[in-house]
């Protein structure tokens, strides 16, 4: 399945979390990780129960530095997500704007989205295997062996 017909999917498959809209800003989806995105969308539907679903916008899905990254606005809050290098690797960080949430939905929704994000640095981008974060001629991107050594092949 390509990348543009499983966000089509995804979508489908999570009508009170998408309404039906693809994200705002323009996404795509690697095969590896739409049992991650699949599962978060579950979860986040969770929180919010089916009647609060509107409160939130996913606006993009996509790979950073190899990891996902689900970015969304909440109540018409968005987050500011910077990255840094460092000797460690990429640093993320999230920088909450907007009023508190006294609820703490926002904050569990936001550990949801850590821990995907977490998940996919452990998973092959292409077909969901146990992988590792790697440096592939200076694009950082996660793939288990078999598909590092088909990506140096080419």
């Amino acid at each position: 399945m390509n990348e543009p017909r499983q966000l089509h999917h995804l979508v489908e498959a999570h009508p009170l979390l998408f309404r039906g809209l693809h994200p705002a800003v323009m996404s795509d989806l690697p095969a590896g990780w739409y049992d991650l995105v699949d599962r978060l969308c579950s979860d986040i539907e969770s929180v919010l129960g089916p009647t609060a679903c509107q409160r939130i916008e996913v606006k993009q899905i996509k790979e950073k530095f190899g990891a996902l990254r689900l970015y969304y606005s909440l109540d018409d809050r968005s987050d500011l997500h910077i990255d840094r290098f460092s000797p460690d690797g990429v640093q993320h960080e999230v920088i909450q704007s907007g009023p508190s949430d006294p609820e703490g939905v926002e904050a569990q929704i936001r550990e949801l989205v850590d821990a995907a994000h977490a998940a996919s640095a452990e998973t092959c981008r292409i077909c969901g295997s146990t992988a590792r974060l790697r440096n592939v001629g200076g694009w950082m991107t996660t793939l288990c062996d078999t598909h590092l050594a088909a990506r140096r092949a080419r």
